[in-house]
């Protein structure tokens, strides 16, 4: 018992870590995405009476979103996957002698996490907004002034 209480908070020693780093990649991609994005538009208003460059920047400003919109899912699934571990492991840790939550005056009731993806709603509505606007930025035409 006393090896699997050692593994198991060993395990949730990992999981926390994880979930850290998952959440830092998942700001790293919103940061990059924002940035190459903003570069993109910035590079549009160069070509302010020209057509295909601004076609293609708005391209490359889709592109940049749509990965950066897919790995920020990738990391939310991980992300979700890690917190249904952390769950388990409290579990399991409740039910053999472990429990931590009357310490910290938790209600027994309520899951540690929330159910799936939603823990991280309000992050996860960032990125395709802060892409949106670079993309938008870059399909803009500038008025010609008389």
């Amino acid at each position: 018992m006393d090896k699997e209480f050692q593994l198991a908070t060993l395990y949730l020693s990992d999981c926390q870590r994880l979930i850290a780093a998952f959440r830092a990649q998942r700001w790293d991609v919103v940061k990059w995405g924002a940035a190459i994005n903003v570069g993109l538009a910035a590079a549009s208003l160069s070509y302010a009476n020209s057509f295909w460059p601004r076609v293609a920047l708005l391209f490359f400003s889709i592109l940049v979103s749509g990965a950066g919109w897919y790995l920020v899912k990738h990391y939310t699934r991980r992300l979700v996957r890690t917190r249904d571990r952390v769950s388990n492991i409290d579990d399991w840790l409740a039910t053999h002698g472990a429990d931590y939550r009357p310490i910290t005056r938790d209600d027994p009731q309520q899951p540690t996490y929330s159910e799936g993806g939603y823990y991280d709603r309000e992050e996860g509505r960032v990125l395709p907004q802060a892409s949106a606007t670079g993309s938008i930025a870059c399909g803009r035409r500038r008025g010609r002034r008389g």
